[in-house]
C-alpha cells in the first residue's frame, strides 16, 4: 500500500507502480524488476504473495512484429519501432501529446494558423500529417486554375487549327475559282470564235455569189443558227452577271407555263437538225407567278443542255407538272447520256464543265438556272441521272 510520510501523504509502493506500468517493459525487464522488488519486499517484511500472483498473470507486453521493413508506429500508435540487423528497437510514445506539443510549437513559429493542427497517423511509415485548410484551399484553386488554363490552351489550339483549315479551304476555293475562270475564258473565247468564223466564211461565200453551188444553199439558215447560238451565249453571260451582282429585280406576274414552253420548243427545233420529241403533262391552264423573261431563260437552258449532251435520235424531252400545295413541282427529263458521277456535285457551280466532254460550253447554264430559281424563292435539284437520261426537279412556291 506504500508508505505514509510525516505530512500524512501516502507514497505509492513499487509493487503497484511496476504492475501499473507493466506494458512499458519487455518480458525480460519486467521479470528482472519483479524479482528485485520481491527480494526487497521480503527484506522489508512487506507482503509479496499478492504481488507475485499478479505478476504470474498473462504477459501484457506489447506485440512485437516478426519483421519490419521501415520505421513505423504499431500497437495503435503506442510504440515506435525501428528495424535493426539483429531485431527491432522500440520506444513507447504518447502520440496525442507529441502531436499537441508539435502543433503548439509550429503555431508559435507562425507555421500553422489557429485552425491548423498536426495529426498522428497510426500504423503508417510517415506517421505525421499537417492539416492546413488555407493551403488545401490554395492547392484546389491552383488545380482549378491549371485545368482552366489547360482547357483554354487546348481551345486556342483547336481554334488555330480551325482558322488554318478555313484559310486553307478558302485558298483552295480561290485557286479553284481562278482555274474555273480561266477555263471559262477559254471556253467562251472558243464559243465566240467558232460562230464568228463560220459566219464570216459563209458571208464571204455568199459575197462571191456562189448561189449555184449546192454547198451555199443552206448558208443563210446556218448563219442564222450560228448567230442565235452566239446570241444565246452572250445572253447567258450578261444574265448571269446581272443575277450574280444582284442587279436583276424579278418582275413577278402571272405567266402561262404552256406559252413559255411552246417558245422553248420552237426555238429548240430551229436550233437543232435532229428531230425533237417533246412531251408535256399537267401543263394545260397552268400559270406561274414569275418573271417571264427569266422563266424563258430557265427552260431554254435546260432544253438546250438536254439536246446538246444527247447522242440519240430523236431527242426526247418530257415536262411533267404536279401541284404541291400553293406551288408546283416540275420534272424536266431527257434521254441524253447523263452526267458523270464525279461531276454530279458540281453541276450548279458556275464555270464548271464536266471533264472529258466533247461539247464546248460556258459552264454557266445550270448555275444560271440555280440563280433564277433562288430569285423566285424556289429550288432546282438533280433528281436522277444515268446513261439513259437525266431528270431535274424544279419546285416553285
Amino acid at each position: 500500500d506504500g508508505l505514509q510520510d510525516e505530512r500524512g501523504l501516502r507514497v505509492e509502493g513499487l509493487q503497484r507502480q511496476v504492475l501499473r506500468r507493466r506494458g512499458a517493459f519487455t518480458a525480460a525487464d519486467f521479470a528482472f524488476l519483479r524479482d528485485r522488488i520481491a527480494a526487497l519486499s521480503t527484506r522489508a517484511e512487506a507482503p509479496v504473495d499478492a504481488f507475485l500472483a499478479r505478476c504470474a498473470e498473462a504477459d501484457a507486453a506489447p506485440p512485437v512484429p516478426a519483421a519490419q521493413a521501415a520505421p513505423a508506429l504499431i500497437d495503435a500508435g503506442r510504440w515506435y519501432v525501428e528495424p535493426l540487423e539483429d531485431g527491432l528497437a522500440g520506444l513507447r510514445v504518447d502520440l496525442p501529446a507529441e502531436a499537441a506539443a508539435l502543433t503548439d510549437e509550429m503555431r508559435a513559429r507562425g507555421l500553422l494558423g489557429a485552425a491548423d493542427l498536426v495529426r498522428p497517423l497510426p500504423e503508417a511509415p510517415l506517421p505525421v500529417e499537417v492539416q492546413v485548410p488555407a493551403f488545401a484551399e490554395a492547392r484546389d484553386q491552383a488545380e482549378q486554375a491549371f485545368r482552366f488554363k489547360s482547357a483554354l490552351l487546348i481551345a486556342c489550339g483547336l481554334l488555330v487549327l480551325c482558322v488554318v483549315g478555313l484559310v486553307a479551304a478558302d485558298a483552295r476555293r480561290r485557286r479553284r475559282y481562278v482555274e474555273l475562270k480561266g477555263d471559262f475564258v477559254s471556253a467562251v473565247s472558243h464559243e465566240l470564235r467558232t460562230p464568228l468564223a463560220s459566219i464570216r466564211l459563209m458571208a464571204e461565200t455568199l459575197e462571191r455569189r456562189l448561189t449555184g453551188e449546192t454547198r451555199a444553199r443552206d448558208y443563210p439558215a446556218r448563219i442564222v443558227g450560228e448567230v442565235d447560238r452566239l446570241g444565246f451565249l452572250v445572253e447567258n453571260i450578261l444574265s448571269f452577271n446581272r443575277l450574280d451582282k444582284g442587279r436583276w429585280v424579278a418582275r413577278a406576274q402571272p405567266v402561262s407555263l404552256g406559252a413559255v414552253l411552246d417558245q422553248v420548243r420552237e426555238a429548240l427545233t430551229d436550233a437543232f437538225e435532229r428531230p425533237i420529241e417533246w412531251q408535256q403533262q399537267g401543263i394545260d391552264g397552268r400559270t406561274l407567278t414569275a418573271d417571264p423573261e427569266l422563266l424563258l431563260l430557265l427552260f431554254t437552258n435546260l432544253a438546250r443542255n438536254a439536246a446538246t449532251y444527247n447522242n440519240r435520235d430523236p431527242i426526247r424531252i418530257t415536262v411533267d407538272v404536279q401541284s404541291m400545295g400553293a406551288g408546283c413541282r416540275i420534272r424536266f427529263s431527257d434521254n441524253g447520256r447523263g452526267i458523270p458521277a464525279g461531276a454530279v456535285r458540281h453541276v450548279f457551280t458556275e464555270f464548271y464543265r464536266a471533264p472529258r466532254t466533247a461539247e464546248r460550253g460556258s459552264g454557266l447554264g445550270l448555275a444560271l438556272c440555280d440563280r433564277i430559281m433562288a430569285l423566285h424563292r424556289g429550288r432546282i435539284t438533280l433528281a436522277k441521272t444515268s446513261p439513259a437520261g437525266t431528270t431535274f426537279e424544279l419546285r416553285f412556291p
